[in-house]
């Protein structure tokens, strides 16, 4: 909470020290989409720029966080965009933006605001030359977040070892018609 943080802060903890997994709180907040704590930690001068492992930003970790309420994820997203010191097309060791994360992940709302709020370009591909709607072939999310599109078509992708063919035109239009 932010009266932890606070507390803590006041008696000399350092809040950009790093946990086990190489992050600090200001990360984990990003991570657990805990807007209040990212609004406070901000406007005390936390680095939001610092990166994560795999070279990740706080866009990234925001982007790609599993959070039990969507509106979280979004008014951090939306803190970290309004910030602007992280750019919203930023790579990580992977080449992977923010936006290619929330389509790996089916988080939809992200996607949206990191497209339509932060101009997220969705044509950056991965090292791998995977772009955002490649991520999000093997996880359409529909209006519900309960079915995913799986068809036949010219595109694969082992995962698992399991190989799923997935039509990459029907995977553009069904996630152009949720995000847009």
């Amino acid at each position: 909470t932010v009266e932890m943080i606070e507390l803590l802060r006041d008696r000399g903890a350092n809040v950009t020290a790093r946990d086990w997994r190489g992050n600090t709180p200001f990360m984990g907040a990003c991570e657990e989409g805990r807007a209040a704590v990212v609004s406070f930690l901000l406007a005390r001068g936390v680095d939001p720029t610092l990166r994560a492992p795999g070279d990740k930003t706080v866009l990234h970790l925001a982007a790609a966080a599993h959070v039990y309420r969507a509106a979280d994820q979004v008014a951090t997203l939306r803190l970290l965009l309004e910030d602007g010191r992280v750019s919203v097309d930023a790579r990580d060791s992977q080449g992977r933006t923010a936006l290619w994360w929330a389509c790996r992940y089916g988080r939809v709302e992200a996607a949206r605001v990191l497209l339509l709020e932060g101009g997220a370009d969705h044509t950056v591909a991965d090292n791998r030359g995977e772009t955002p709607t490649d991520a999000a072939m093997l996880r359409v999310v529909v209006a519900d977040d309960s079915v995913q599109l799986m068809k036949v078509g010219a595109r694969h992708h082992g995962r698992g070892g399991m190989t799923v063919m997935v039509s990459y035109t029907e995977c553009c239009a069904v996630f152009t018609s949720l995000v847009l």
